[in-house]
């Protein structure tokens, strides 16, 4: 299994992976093998060199954002993006969950998928109380997945 990082992650990722073939993959850079295309993109967590990643299978392109609280709209929107994988908790650097539905409608995301919240208690958010009401109200599809629950993009 490959394990992909951005530089500045790789002593961390080593540190705590037995995983022998770890990827460097900086911004300016793109990984293709014959299964799929993941281009890392910035984001904004309060650490350096913080990114999210744009994978593409086959035709399908999912965006998970990581940590982050702004990232590049236009940077985004060149990938048409299938599916937005958003942080909603709000709270240490990271978006919530108006901020998330806005922005999968902003990069035109046809369906996006929260996520960070009912891990820790310190850390979490209700999907039901912001994103699910800005989704509704801004018309952004959405999916708001159960713990363990198992998603297939069309």
């Amino acid at each position: 299994m490959l394990v992909h990082a951005p530089p500045a992650a790789a002593k961390f990722v080593e540190e705590r992976s037995d995983e022998p073939d770890l990827v460097l993959l900086p911004l300016d850079d793109t990984y293709v093998d014959d299964q799929v295309t993941i281009t890392p993109v910035p984001a904004t967590h309060g650490a350096v060199d913080a990114v999210g990643y744009v994978f593409q299978f086959g035709k399908s392109i999912i965006y998970h954002s990581g940590d982050t609280t702004v990232v590049d709209v236009d940077a985004l929107r060149r990938f048409r993006i299938d599916v937005a994988i958003l942080p909603i908790n709000g709270k240490l650097d990271n978006m919530n969950g108006i901020d998330a539905a806005r922005l999968a409608k902003e990069i035109g995301a046809k369906l996006v998928i929260p996520c960070h919240y009912d891990m820790f208690e310190f850390n979490t958010a209700d999907p039901y109380e912001q994103f699910v009401p800005e989704c509704k109200r801004i018309g952004q599809p959405y999916r708001v997945l159960k713990l363990g629950e198992r998603f297939t993009y069309p």
